[in-house]
């Protein structure tokens, strides 16, 4: 293996003498062809370690000759041999730097020369390395103008002293904490100004959004937060995501409690005073099941918007995003015809509108309305919002199962409509359906002022008011009928075999099913 080192002499005329750099450099290109071409098998684990030193040291005793012809090169305007404007695009090129690697070679170049030159002397001698020699030089730069140069010329050899025994960040939190002691003022000046940026930055990174997680009835939200309002969030769900108590243990792995403790979080923000409205009225979910279904407990019922419309709608910005809006340089031929704009995800249909002509207004509108349409039933453009969850998706709501309406039936955040066989509604979840605030103290005093589910003591402002007897049954809403529950066990008592009903003594009895305990001995709080 072995590689030549060549002079080109001709300087336009006559000819010049080579450099002495460039004998030089000849020299270690050909000590590096020993050095590579020398089988390194037989080293042992103490020779390696012996040729790793020298070899540290060396390369950064070739770095600092690097840089030195670098501020050569730029004092000489090397870059008219290529037509670069400047030195740092030249190194780009001929080295094949990137923009970051070249500026920061042509910047620590300057800095050895002028601001620390005792660092590219150890740098030349191998004791610092060339990370190390930029830390040292954006350490002294940082010191503020009136430290005088007895005061960086000691910090600097401060620094290189260190060197010896840290890596370039411990040297880095070295020369902060050199600042922190020079100049106490600026230091924190450099630190408020550091840390409200990072702050603007957090904010404006700040982002919730939707996406689909391939999980049939279910979708994720992605949050974004700065940490001391993503703390906030994890303080107000963490005592909820307790392990919940009593005589059903709670196997759920810790992220399902977190997420039933947002739901749950979500389900106390609605149920809020200053709970955001929308036209006046608090935000609700509405849910249409026909009557049959309801009383059977089998069969979906049917998640509807119109409690909280949100009127779907195109993206409305100049979006170049191909994934939201499809350009095109092709100009389609004006026929008089309605023009169609571009829709989200390439897709191409008729904007919905007001039509002169209401039998062509509705058959556009339920064209819209079709199948086909129903692309992304999620986040559209990230300026707008449109062309996403805003788009119309063909479908009258998204289907869930009777026992979850059921369920959901005893929390007022949740109206359920009953029709009839006709489509007529029957009945309309009303707030007189639910019982009062008077009701949940009386039955908090009854209860002991937690869930009643035996053993558990989750506090009655999580719980539920639930009726022993289901609504859809004839279920009278008073105390005789009602029980205090946290959602855990609300749900386990709909959904998976448990029984409450009121006992002899005045108090709510608990029988648990089969799979539980085969003798289904009643259990009381």
């Amino acid at each position: 293996m072995s590689s030549s080192f060549q002079v080109s002499s001709g300087d336009g005329g006559g000819g010049r003498p080579p450099h002495p750099l460039l004998d030089a450099l000849g020299m270690v290109t050909a000590g590096n062809d020993v050095v590579l071409s020398t089988s390194v098998v037989s080293l042992t684990a103490e020779q390696a370690g012996q040729a790793l030193e020298v070899l540290g040291r060396e390369i950064a005793r070739l770095q600092a000759a690097q840089l030195k012809v670098v501020r050569q090169a730029e004092a000489c305007d090397v870059g008219k041999i290529t037509g670069a404007p400047n030195a740092t695009v030249y190194l780009r090129t001929a080295l094949r730097m990137s923009r970051h690697e070249s500026s920061a070679v042509v910047g620590l170049a300057r800095d050895l020369d002028i601001a620390v030159p005792s660092t590219g002397e150890a740098l030349a001698r191998g004791a610092v390395s060339v990370r190390q020699a930029q830390v040292i030089a954006d350490a002294v730069k940082k010191l503020p103008d009136y430290v005088g140069p007895e005061e960086r010329v000691e910090a600097e050899g401060f620094l290189i002293g260190k060197a010896c025994f840290h890596n370039p960040e411990e040297l880095r939190v070295l020369g902060t904490k050199l600042l922190e002691r020079v100049a106490p003022e600026e230091y924190y000046r450099q630190l408020g100004e550091e840390l409200a940026r990072k702050d603007r930055r957090a904010e404006q990174k700040r982002s919730l959004r939707y996406s689909p997680n391939g999980v049939p009835q279910s979708e994720s939200v992605h949050i974004t937060l700065p940490v001391w309002e993503m703390e906030l969030l994890r303080k107000l769900i963490e005592p909820l995501a307790e392990p919940v108590k009593g005589a059903d243990p709670d196997r759920r792995p810790i992220d399902q409690r977190r997420g039933d403790a947002f739901a749950e979080l979500i389900g106390m923000l609605a149920a809020a005073a200053k709970a955001p409205v929308r036209g006046g009225r608090p935000p609700q979910v509405a849910v249409t099941i026909p009557l049959d279904t309801l009383l059977k407990g089998t069969g979906a019922g049917t998640v509807d918007d119109t409690a909280t419309v949100v009127r779907p709608r195109p993206c409305t910005c100049p979006c170049t995003d191909p994934k939201y809006a499809k350009q095109s340089n092709e100009k389609p031929a004006d026929t008089g015809e309605p023009k169609e704009r571009p829709q989200p995800n390439g897709q191409v249909g008729k904007e919905k509108r007001r039509s002169a002509e209401p039998e062509k207004g509705e058959a556009a509108s339920k064209a819209d309305l079709g199948p086909g349409a129903a692309v992304d039933p999620h986040d559209g453009c990230p300026t707008c919002g449109g062309g996403g969850s805003a788009r119309y998706l063909g479908t009258d709501g998204k289907p869930i199962s009777a026992a979850t309406v059921r369920r959901l039936a005893c929390e007022a955040d949740l109206i359920p409509a009953v029709l009839a066989g006709d489509g007529q509604v029957l009945d309309l979840g009303r707030s007189d359906r639910f019982f009062k605030e008077q009701q949940r103290r009386a039955l908090a005093i009854r209860d002991g002022h937690h869930c009643n589910f035996p053993g558990c003591q989750i506090p009655e402002p999580r719980c539920i008011t639930h009726h022993m007897t289901a609504w859809d049954h004839g279920g009278p809403t008073d105390l005789a009928n009602g029980v205090l529950l946290c959602r855990h066990h609300h749900t386990t008592i709909h959904h998976k075999g448990w029984q409450v009903r009121m006992g002899t003594h005045g108090h709510p009895e608990y029988t648990p099913p089969e799979w539980s305990d085969p003798q289904r001995r009643v259990l009381r709080s």
